[in-house]
């Protein structure tokens, strides 16, 4: 969920700061929704049945809950930035690929 929501507030930072209109981070949105969502019936079933209630339960649900909010928060500003995209008539990006020396590609905005 971390991860995801790191990537896709990345995505959106780079629409912002490009002012470009992108839908590459609703993927990695999806992802961290359904994380949560996982995440959720897992709390709810109680797997905790034999463990120490202060030590161990607290703390993991403590976490969990503010991963959770993580993705919310994400979300929400996901929201607000196809919003602001929209009615400030951002431009249509298109990315390319460009190879970095480790190997990995990296995205780089080409606009219009």
């Amino acid at each position: 969920m971390s991860s995801e929501s790191s990537l896709a507030l990345k995505e959106l930072a780079l629409s912002i700061r490009t002012m470009s209109s992108s839908s590459q981070a609703d993927p990695h949105i999806v992802n961290a929704k359904s994380a949560a969502k996982k995440l959720k019936s897992l709390l709810k079933m109680n797997p905790w049945e034999d463990t120490d209630y202060l030590d161990e339960i607290i703390p993991a649900t403590a976490v969990s809950s503010l991963l959770i909010e993580i993705v919310s928060s994400t979300a929400k500003i996901a929201d607000s930035v196809h919003e602001l995209a929209s009615m400030a008539k951002f431009k249509n990006d298109v990315l390319k690929q460009k190879e970095t020396g480790k190997g990995k590609a990296l995205r780089v905005p080409m606009l219009l």
